[in-house]
């Protein structure tokens, strides 16, 4: 499989709305729980964790920071 390089983007102004990045391959999701430390990227090209385990480690993340921004939010309600 070849795979498209990132290539950052120098486009918008001070006064655009946030253009947020990601890999042209959309391995952001793939690469999240190994960012945050959940598993080794090696992990992932050895089988030892599967998209299950993957899906599950990024749904926890996203809990994690859902749970966060209501507690920032409601501080102090």
């Amino acid at each position: 499989m070849v795979r498209t390089a990132y290539r950052p983007l120098h486009s918008g102004s001070a006064d655009s709305a946030i253009e947020w990045r990601a890999l042209p391959g959309a391995e952001d999701w793939l690469l999240a729980p190994v960012r945050r430390g959940m598993c080794r990227y090696e992990s992932l090209k050895d089988g030892t964790v599967d998209l299950d385990d993957i899906a599950l480690m990024n749904d926890a993340l996203a809990v994690a920071a859902d749970n966060e921004e209501l507690a920032r939010t409601n501080h102090g309600k």
